[in-house]
């Protein structure tokens, strides 16, 4: 679960959000819609605990957000970012990466359900043996946000991607939270201010 109560948010002299409160349970998925540097991302790094809220709380599994607790609560979560360059040559190479980090011991890669995963993305497994740079910028998206469904993880943040988002993503989100019971956001390009639709 996920709580924000009257929660504001300043960046250098800007104000990103003020007031802001919504609660987003268990098995739930929330859509974070606003234009380009309305706060979407920052809103993200907010809950990730990397950036301190200016007034009001944020709590993660009914625990307040803290510097102490935001370690032990980034383990909790799946982040997948807008961007991402990480230093590995193949696609097969960046699908265990995050199976080798000591916050996700716990997890065993699959290829099998990875592979599940990517069918349910509209991805091809042909994919899985190409070197990174053959992937378009979608595709390495849409890998990151299948890697980040395997790990078990309680809350998932998915950052917004550059171009229309693909229109199997929230089926496959809904389908991942109602089955580990995550509460997970999504962030898409629009127009104005931030909006916030439950899905």
């Amino acid at each position: 679960m996920i709580e924000l109560k009257n929660a504001s948010l300043r960046v250098a002299d800007k104000l990103i959000f003020s007031g802001l409160s919504f609660c987003l349970s268990d098995g739930e998925v929330m859509t974070v819609r606003g234009a380009k540097g309305s706060g979407k991302t920052s809103l993200l790094m907010a809950i990730l605990g990397y950036l301190p809220l200016a007034s009001g709380l944020i709590s993660l599994e009914e625990e307040l957000l803290t510097p102490a607790s935001a370690v032990a609560f980034r383990q909790m979560t799946a982040y997948v970012p807008t961007t991402l360059q990480p230093h590995v040559g193949s696609v097969a190479e960046l699908c265990r990466l995050p199976f080798k980090a000591k916050s996700n011991a716990g997890v065993a890669f699959s290829r099998e359900k990875l592979m599940e995963a990517w069918s349910a993305l509209g991805l091809s497994e042909e994919l899985y043996e190409k070197p990174m740079s053959q992937l378009s910028e979608e595709q390495r998206y849409l890998v990151l946000v299948a890697n980040a469904s395997l790990l078990e993880k309680r809350i998932v943040l998915i950052d917004s991607c550059c171009y229309p988002v693909n229109q199997s993503l929230l089926p496959f989100l809904r389908d991942i939270t109602v089955k580990t019971n995550a509460s997970a956001i999504l962030c898409e390009e629009g127009n104005g201010e931030l909006e916030f639709i439950r899905e």
